[in-house]
């Protein structure tokens, strides 16, 4: 208990004393996971309202998809992300191993499909017949998925940003930050020599 006392203490005096590098890991994380949050709350959203008002082959296979996506491993995502963007890998070329932007595509990964997830299935609770009854009455396509996500959007959008939110950020929170020109820096400071 006493660990952790000592660490909560020197936590909070290098945040009083303004250590420029605590602040600049702080604003780095904050802005990842605010990023990779907007990123899948713009991508998940409209991805999730068509996989639930539509039907097509392979629509089962997508959920299942999502549904396991929901659930992925970070360490899984990171190993993933890392072979994507080996100079090796398929986007090795782009030398995006080792940035924020790296660290927000993996983020991405980790909370899309939360958002996604969350948005099929609000959306799937509007019972069949008041759609149907929205079209009998000549709403059009956009019509119909602006009244049945904007009234639902207030109850699960919120639910699906914090969602998403802590999962990216609890996933990636205690993983270590790479950056090019320190090789690797930490969420905490690291020990001086």
């Amino acid at each position: 208990m006493e660990l952790i006392g000592q660490g909560l203490l020197q936590a909070l005096t290098l945040l009083a004393d303004g250590d420029s590098q605590v602040w600049q890991i702080t604003w780095l994380s904050l802005r990842v996971s605010a990023t990779a949050t907007l990123l899948s709350l713009v991508l998940g959203v409209p991805v999730g309202t068509v996989l639930a008002l539509t039907r097509f082959p392979g629509r089962g296979f997508v959920v299942s998809l999502i549904n396991t996506g929901m659930g992925l491993p970070p360490v899984v995502v990171g190993l993933f992300v890392t072979i994507v963007l080996w100079r090796n890998g398929v986007l090795g070329g782009l030398e995006l191993l080792y940035t924020p932007t790296a660290m927000i595509l993996a983020q991405l990964i980790i909370a899309a499909p939360i958002v996604t997830g969350l948005t099929l299935a609000a959306i799937q609770q509007v019972p069949e017949r008041f759609r149907l009854q929205l079209l009998a009455l000549g709403a059009s396509r956009a019509q119909l998925v602006w009244t049945l996500s904007a009234p639902s959007s207030r109850k699960w959008a919120p639910r699906s940003w914090w969602a998403a939110t802590s999962r990216a950020r609890r996933a990636f929170s205690r993983r270590p930050l790479c950056s090019r020109r320190a090789r690797v820096t930490s969420t905490r400071p690291l020990p001086s020599r």
